[in-house]
Formats: C-alpha cells, sequence, structure tokens
C-alpha cells in the first residue's frame, strides 16, 4: 500500500532522500496502520476505492516508522531476483507461445 512499510524501505534504499525520517510518525498516524481491517472498504476479499486518498487524510496506509534502507536493500534484491529470472525464463520460450490467442 502507498507509504506503507514495504514501499517506504524501498525508497530508503534506493532514494534515501526523498523520505522525510522526521515526518514518518505524523504520516502514519494521520493515515491508517491497519487498512486490510476497513470493512467498509472490502467487498467480498477486493478493495473498493480508486485511490488511497479516497480512505485517509493523507493517503498513507500501514506503518512505515519500522522501514530501514537495509530492509528496503533485502526487497529490491528479492524483486530484482524474480524479475531477473521470469526475464530468464521468457527468453528461453518459443515467441509464438507467448502471444496470446486472438479473442472476439
Amino acid at each position: 500500500p502507498h507509504g506503507g512499510p514495504k514501499e517506504t524501505a524501498l525508497i530508503q534504499h534506493i532514494a534515501e532522500h526523498l523520505v522525510h525520517k522526521d515526518r514518518l510518525v505524523d504520516a502514519r498516524d494521520g493515515g491508517i496502520v491497519d487498512w486490510k481491517s476497513q470493512d467498509d472498504s472490502r467487498r467480498y476479499g477486493a478493495q473498493t476505492f480508486y485511490d488511497a486518498t479516497d480512505n485517509t487524510a493523507n493517503g498513507v496506509l500501514g506503518d512505515q516508522t519500522d522501514a530501514t534502507a537495509a530492509k528496503g536493500k533485502r526487497l529490491f534484491t528479492a524483486a530484482t531476483e524474480q524479475l531477473v529470472n521470469l526475464c530468464e525464463w521468457l527468453d528461453g520460450q518459443p515467441q509464438d507461445e507467448l502471444i496470446p490467442e486472438p479473442h472476439q
């Protein structure tokens, strides 16, 4: 979710100057910490709002106060490895199997 712990940690790793550490508590307290428990924004397992600002004063969902650049580095490394694996797998597939079938 926007402004949550994973996103904040990733940004701390990639571009730490963009994260205002002195404002993390205010961001958390002005948002929704446990956004998954917001029954009025979920129907049948799906989020029913378009944007985080529809449900919070500041658009922040989650508690990012324990986010760190080190955690972001681990997330970034894991995501990068998965992307590389996907690209290598795609590269090994016959092109005609990757093209979707025509639909009417």
